[in-house]
């Protein structure tokens, strides 16, 4: 039984009847739009026609001048740039984006990924003298340097200037003061000085605007949107809100990524079975995504940016089925990490206002997947630590209302070092220092979530009547996408239906049928197996679901696919 709270906007049927007679739609579409607070022409019309195009002139962003001219003279006296990226997507595809783009433009440009087990995240003082030996006298990074402020320093001292393209949180302490230029939206001096509009990019997203004022300056025959593909990858895996700026630039992506122009993204979409399906945020995030990772979790990322770069049609397809293979061996890793994280918090004797666990056993490369597992599952804040000797690498996840990142910092002094931003996090803690930290994040999360703030939450658009369910719908509610954090796919709920049927497939997922009104509707509830009682024929029930479209044999129809269920009793309707 469900014991998620349903949050259903209340439909304004005046307002509703205004947007759907000024943009062509249905007052069922238009009634999404108003729950999501876009009541506004301008405001509406934006969001079905996302732009990738900046309000903005990137050159004009604070630092961005100084970034460029040093760039330029690094090309004027064929000076080498090394980019220095992070080993999950964002970085991955921010540091292939950039390296391709200082090449067409003619700068010498190599690249390195930190060895997440040996090197550990971000621009290290213990790095800077491998990077001296690579000839480099210029180093850009890609989302991360924002709290490298000692490896600036060593830089500096070597003379090596330091550019920094970053988007996580800016530590307490403030960004380093050595760089010579730093590229971040959220720095004091950026507020409404000229960051476009959706100043939550990605890491690979603030590369984008470094690359297109480069391109601007410098030429080399780049179009901007030939980079979009790798903003998409890197914006969607980031799971960066889909607002703003950022849902014309993975829009725009999606399509790019769809067209298999680049070889090495193509080969990844072949390798992961994409091939036959359209390119949604859904494919990056579950399919795509996790391959790219893959390589930085429990391979090399290297293998990642080789792919990303790679130009030979053979070769992309043997990188791409390298990462596909270690893709599952993370996921081999991923299911015993959860198995046993769940074990662990269910012998506790009551649940933890944040679950913190340690083991010997679990790669510290992919516990992050394993901690946003377990917070979905117990809707807790969860911090999974791999251990060894005395110490410990840490990965948390946060839940919706929970801010990750303000809870870490007021545990800064059981910490070593952390980092991150709202939704997840990294942290090095000493052994001896868990428990109190485990207890101090409990209170914390408590604190800020209050008797309820446990509770899982539905957010739903609004009811929907069995008469407004039509392919019309499905197709406007196509023209909402993309879909992911910050706009998520549309929820509605159908009330009072009658199940009619249901059979179970592959033991795991429930197909049904139900009667509402004069209309029978089929659906599709996955991995609801466990729960398919709920569905027994006959029960009446309220459906929350989203509107999708099932293709097979070359017919469409309507489908709905569940969400949650809430039983009203048994009982033919009346």
């Amino acid at each position: 039984m469900s014991d998620r709270i349903w949050i259903v906007s209340e439909p304004r049927p005046d307002l509703e009847r205004e947007i759907a007679r000024d943009h062509g739609l249905s007052r069922a579409a238009a009634r999404i739009l108003v729950s999501r607070g876009l009541t506004e022409r301008a405001g509406i019309a934006e969001f079905l026609t996302p732009s990738a195009e900046p309000e903005d002139d990137p050159s004009a962003l604070p630092g961005m001048a100084a970034a460029v001219d040093r760039l330029a003279r690094a090309k004027a006296g064929a000076e080498t740039v090394l980019v220095f990226g992070d080993y999950d997507v964002d970085g991955v595809t921010g540091t292939a984006l950039l390296v391709s783009v200082f090449r067409a433009v003619g700068i010498n440009a190599v690249w390195r990924i930190p060895d997440r087990l040996g090197e550990g995240y971000g621009l290290q003082a213990s790095s800077i003298e491998a990077i001296r030996k690579t000839g480099a006298s210029v180093v850009v990074t890609v989302d991360n340097g924002i709290g490298a402020a000692e490896a600036v320093t060593a830089a500096a001292g070597l003379g090596i200037d330091v550019i920094v393209t970053d988007h996580h949180e800016i530590p307490r302490a403030g960004p380093p003061a050595g760089a010579f230029a730093i590229l971040h939206p959220s720095l004091p001096e950026s507020a409404g000085g000229g960051w476009p509009r959706g100043s939550t990019l990605a890491g690979v997203g603030v590369a984008y605007v470094l690359a297109r004022a480069l391109i601007d300056r410098l030429g080399g025959g780049l179009p901007h949107d030939s980079l979009l593909d790798l903003v998409a990858l890197g914006t969607v895996a980031d799971m960066a809100p889909l607002t703003g700026w950022n849902r014309g630039l993975v829009r725009q992506g999606l399509a790019r990524i769809g067209s298999g122009d680049r070889l090495g993204v193509r080969a990844l979409v072949k390798a992961a079975g994409c091939d036959r399906r359209p390119i949604t945020a859904g494919v990056v995030g579950f399919y795509l995504g996790p391959r790219i990772n893959a390589g930085g979790r429990v391979g090399t990322a290297g293998t990642s940016v080789e792919l990303l770069l790679e130009e030979d049609e053979a070769e992309a397809a043997a990188l791409a089925g390298v990462l596909d293979g270690l893709n599952r061996e993370r996921q081999a890793m991923e299911e015993e990490i959860v198995g046993d994280a769940v074990g662990m918090v269910e012998k506790l004797s009551e649940l933890p206002g944040a679950i913190v666990l340690g083991s010997e056993e679990w790669h510290p490369g992919v516990i992050g997947i394993g901690a946003a597992r377990v917070a979905e599952r117990f809707h807790r804040p969860t911090l999974l630590i791999s251990l060894s000797n005395d110490a410990g690498k840490g990965s948390a996840r946060s839940i919706p209302g929970f801010d990750l990142y303000a809870a870490l910092c007021e545990c800064d002094g059981l910490l070593e070092k952390f980092g991150g931003h709202r939704y997840a996090a990294g942290v090095t803690v000493r052994t001896e220092r868990i428990p109190e930290l485990a207890g101090r994040l409990s209170e914390i999360a408590s604190r800020e979530m209050g008797e309820d703030g446990f509770r899982p939450r539905l957010k739903i658009d609004g009811p929907l009547s069995a008469d407004e369910i039509s392919m019309n719908f499905a197709e406007e509610i196509e023209r909402f996408a993309p879909f992911g954090v910050g706009n998520p796919e549309p929820v509605l709920v159908l009330r009072n239906a009658v199940v009619l049927s249901t059979s179970v497939l592959k033991e795991k997922h429930v197909k049904f049928w139900v009667e509402a009104g004069s209309r029978r509707l089929g659906g599709i509830a996955w991995k609801f197996a466990p729960r398919a009682a709920e569905l027994a024929r006959g029960a009446r029930v309220d459906l929350a679901f989203t509107c999708g479209i099932n293709e097979w044999n070359g017919s469409r129809s309507v489908q709905l696919e569940l969400k949650d269920v809430k039983s009203r009793g048994v009982g033919n309707k009346d």
